[in-house]
Parts: C-alpha cells; sequence; structure tokens
C-alpha cells in the first residue's frame, strides 16, 4: 500500500505534521492501531508489527500550491564553484543570509547567519533531532527557515539575499510537488512571506553558495549548523512560531 511506503523513515519523526482527520483512511487507521486479539486485518498486523503511530505519520497534500501561486524567490545557481564564489565577493546586498543543515554525532540541525557590514553577525540554530528521524535535507530546510526569519526581524533593509550550498533545497523553493518534508518547505514560504511583506516585495533572491571554496558566511553557517546538530536550539521566543515545538 502506498500509505506505508515511508512508514519506516517517518514513523517517529514528524509529531508536527500528523495524518490529517480529512483522509479517507484516517478513522480505519486510528481504529486498526488498537490491539485486537481476534479478527486482525492486515492494517492491524502493520502497524502493530512497525509500532507505527497514524498520528505521527507526515501528511503528504494532493496539492500544496494554488494554480495561480507564484515563487516567492528568484533563483541564482553559477555554473560553477569558482562562479559561485565571485558572485558572492561581488554581492551588493546589504544583507546577506547565508543558511545551512548538517548532521554529525547522530543528530540533525539547521542554522543562519545573517551578515550587515559594520554590524554584529546574528544567528539562528535548530535542533531537529536523530539521524535515525531525520536527513540533512531536513537540516537545510529548517536553515532556510531560520533565514527567512532573521530577515523578518531585521525590518526594512534596501537589499537582501539568502545564500544557501544546496542546490536541490533551492530549486525546491520552485516545486509544486508533494513530496516527503514538503511541509518543511511550505513553512520557509510562509516565513518568508511575513518577511517579504516587511520587505515591501514578492520576492527575494536566493543564491548558490557552495561550500569549501573560501566564502565566509557559507563557513560560518556551515559551523553554526554542526552546532545545532549537535544539540544546540535558540530560545523559542527567537524562532520562528513555523518552528516552535509543541
Amino acid at each position: 500500500m502506498l500509505i506505508f511506503s515511508h512508514s519506516s523513515k517517518l514513523s517517529e519523526n514528524t509529531a508536527s505534521a500528523p495524518l490529517s482527520a480529512a483522509h479517507p483512511l484516517h478513522k480505519e487507521l486510528i481504529s486498526a492501531k488498537r490491539n485486537r486479539k481476534r479478527h486482525r486485518a492486515p492494517l492491524h498486523e502493520l502497524l502493530n508489527e512497525f509500532n507505527l503511530n497514524p498520528r505521527r505519520l507526515e501528511t503528504i497534500d494532493t496539492t500544496r500550491h494554488n494554480p495561480k501561486w507564484t515563487p516567492d524567490t528568484m533563483i541564482e545557481i553559477a555554473e560553477s564553484k569558482e562562479e559561485a564564489a565571485l558572485a558572492d565577493a561581488d554581492a551588493e546586498e546589504e544583507v546577506r543570509i547565508y543558511t545551512d543543515g548538517s548532521a554529525i554525532d547522530g543528530g540533525v540541525g539547521g542554522a543562519a547567519v545573517l551578515v550587515r557590514e559594520g554590524r554584529e553577525n546574528k544567528v539562528l540554530h535548530f535542533h531537529l533531532g536523530s539521524d535515525q528521524e531525520h536527513t540533512v535535507f531536513e537540516g537545510e530546510i529548517v536553515g532556510m527557515i531560520l533565514g527567512a526569519e532573521l530577515l523578518r526581524r531585521e525590518g526594512k533593509v534596501r537589499a537582501a539575499v539568502i545564500n544557501v550550498d544546496n542546490q536541490a533545497a533551492i530549486r525546491a523553493t520552485h516545486s509544486f510537488d508533494t513530496t516527503p518534508a514538503h511541509y518543511l518547505m511550505d513553512r520557509f514560504h510562509e516565513t518568508l512571506l511575513s518577511a517579504l511583506i516587511i520587505q515591501d516585495t514578492n520576492t527575494i533572491p536566493i543564491r548558490w553558495t557552495p561550500g569549501h571554496v573560501g566564502i565566509e558566511g557559507n563557513e560560518a553557517a556551515d559551523a553554526e549548523a554542526k552546532e545545532a546538530a549537535q544539540g544546540l536550539t535558540s530560545e523559542t521566543k527567537s524562532l520562528p512560531t513555523t518552528l516552535h515545538k509543541n
């Protein structure tokens, strides 16, 4: 059954994205989780064999955006790492935000660093949990959510850019696909919208800044993401509401 295609991976890592009550199998799944001694159907066997909690399965919606939705990011991906490094060196935006995700010592986390000339860097961290329950890609998107929140808190600026070292995460900002972990990208768009309203604009550049080519902001984000993967999370009051834990 399709509903179990990602069950092992998602059984414990998505408490914040429960199975929708509108799903046609919701009632049956909740019922099947109950321990029955007689007349056990295949659903009973599957849920109990793999110790799956239907209330903690990620919801993969059939649709994500209105057909008239337009992306809120302008993707900039250079042809090579060298060109990307030059683009960062020549960047003229007043505010540059660097984000990253990391998996280290069995944990996964994301972080964002806001760089503004003449001011101390601002940083946010978020620890997702075990690498048995989360992926680096999730950490990358969480870093982007934190970056959007830093921009929102910065107030009105002349120009800003979000720098990301993962091309797949960048391209996912324009995706309509419904895939595992897409709810995190939806939270990114939600947080970014709040920031863009303050900036009085509809879009923001999202630029590829690869690692290990001497981009200072990217190296800073990489170090902070490792701290997040090892357990560091910023104070709840500093985090976007989209990342508040229940």
